[in-house]
Parts: structure tokens; C-alpha cells; sequence
């Protein structure tokens, strides 16, 4: 396990075994489905605690506002991350609520990797901000090099995730400058 993400790998091994351990003993058609690092409208864009779409997101969109000349990101924006809209997971869990499975543990993704620095150029194009992006090395806080998930279960099932990332991050931006009344 890495470090960082310790005391929540163990809960959720907790929560896969229990599931695991229910299907057996009560021939349940329970199943987890594990998604890839999400993100989408309604987001959590605080700094400290939210991941690194929503994070860059608002550093960027800040920046814009206040006329900086530069951003600033811990790391060195090498590591590859696997991103998903919302919606898609959102399509998993129906999809596979509708479903007997004889597996427990299905991995829901996109397929789409990139490196850090990608989807944060990426955001800053699609905010149409002129700062620079500088990532900070001497910050190395990259956590684990590669994150992307086996989604071969999903698929044998029949289920895909079709992402448009520039749309997804689009429509994640506009929610963020005019969040939807409740």
C-alpha cells in the first residue's frame, strides 16, 4: 500500500472482503464496483482536500482572476493518472444494479491516462488562462507513478465508458463559476 493512502486502502479492502464474504455464505448478487479517480459538477475544489482535477481547476481559474503570471503544482507532473466523469460511474451503477454477476469486485474506468501535467495544461486551455505553469520539484509529492485500473470484467459484461474529456472538463469548469441552485 502507499503510504499516503493507507489507512484508506484498509477500509476499503474491509468493505471489498465483506462484500466478498456475503456473496459466499448468503448467495447474494452483491458487488463493488471500484471507480478510477472521478471528477464532474458539484465537485469538491478545496485545496487541501480534493483531488487533482477540481484542484487545478480552481488554482487555474484563481489565477485567471487575479492576473498571476504563474501556477504553481506540487510534484513534477510526471505521474499518469486515469480520470472519469461522474455521469460514467453513475451509468456503472445502473448498469450493474440491473445485473447478476458471479464476480463481486468489478473495476469501473475510463481507459484514459495521461500524465499530470497533460490535464493540467489541458484545464488551463480550456479556462483560457495565460499564467504559466510551473511544477514544483523540489515538492515532490507525486504518490504513487501510475494509477489505471483493469477494467476487463466491466467489458466482459458489456460495459465501456465513451469519455470526451474536453466536454467533461468543460462542463466541470462551468459548474464551478455557476454552480447549479438547489
Amino acid at each position: 500500500m502507499e503510504e499516503t493512502n493507507e489507512a484508506y486502502a484498509v477500509a476499503k479492502i474491509a468493505g471489498i472482503k465483506l462484500i466478498e464474504n456475503y456473496k459466499k455464505q448468503y448467495n447474494l448478487n452483491y458487488k463493488c464496483l471500484m471507480p478510477c479517480n472521478l471528477f464532474g459538477p458539484n465537485d469538491n475544489y478545496n485545496l487541501v482536500t480534493s483531488h487533482f482535477i477540481p484542484a487545478a481547476i480552481s488554482k487555474i481559474h484563481c489565477a485567471k482572476l487575479n492576473n498571476h503570471k504563474k501556477v504553481y503544482f506540487w510534484g513534477d507532473g510526471s505521474p499518469l493518472r486515469e480520470v472519469m466523469y461522474v455521469d460514467h460511474l453513475a451509468r456503472a451503477i445502473i448498469f450493474f444494479l440491473k445485473r447478476n454477476t458471479k464476480d463481486y469486485l468489478i473495476n469501473i474506468g475510463s481507459g484514459y491516462e495521461r500524465r499530470i501535467s497533460q490535464f493540467v495544461n489541458t484545464i488551463k486551455k480550456q479556462i483560457n488562462c495565460d499564467a504559466k505553469i510551473i511544477f514544483n520539484k523540489e515538492k515532490i509529492l507525486n504518490g504513487v507513478p501510475r494509477k489505471i485500473l483493469d477494467c476487463s470484467i466491466a467489458r466482459k459484461y458489456g460495459f465501456r465508458v465513451k469519455s470526451d474529456i474536453l466536454n467533461e472538463i468543460k462542463k466541470t469548469y462551468k459548474n464551478y463559476i455557476k454552480p447549479e441552485s438547489e
